[in-house]
C-alpha cells in the first residue's frame, strides 16, 4: 500500500484509537467485555506504535501487513507454467 494514500482522507488512526478506547471503557462499565472492539483497538495500537497515528484509517491495514511479516514466514510460491 502506498503510504501517500494513507494521508488524512478519513479520521486519523490516533483519533479512532482514542475514541474506541473510551467506547470500550464505557462498555466495560456495563459489565460487558467488548472483545471484538478490543481486537480492533489492538490493531490500531500496532499502527500507532509504528508511527502511523497521524495517518488516516487505511494505515491500519498497511501497518498490520508489515507487522505480520515478522511472524509469518514467507511461503514459497510454486512457479507457474
Amino acid at each position: 500500500m502506498d503510504h501517500i494514500r494513507c494521508r488524512n482522507d478519513q479520521a486519523t488512526v490516533a483519533v479512532h484509537l482514542e475514541g474506541l478506547e473510551a467506547t470500550c471503557a464505557q462498555i466495560r462499565e456495563t459489565g460487558v467485555e467488548p472483545r471484538m472492539l478490543d481486537a480492533f483497538v489492538s490493531q490500531l495500537r500496532v499502527a500507532n506504535a509504528v508511527g502511523r497515528g497521524e495517518e488516516d484509517f487505511a494505515a491500519v491495514a498497511d501497518s498490520l501487513m508489515a507487522a505480520s511479516q515478522r511472524f509469518i514466514p514467507a511461503v514459497p510460491v510454486a512457479p507457474t507454467r
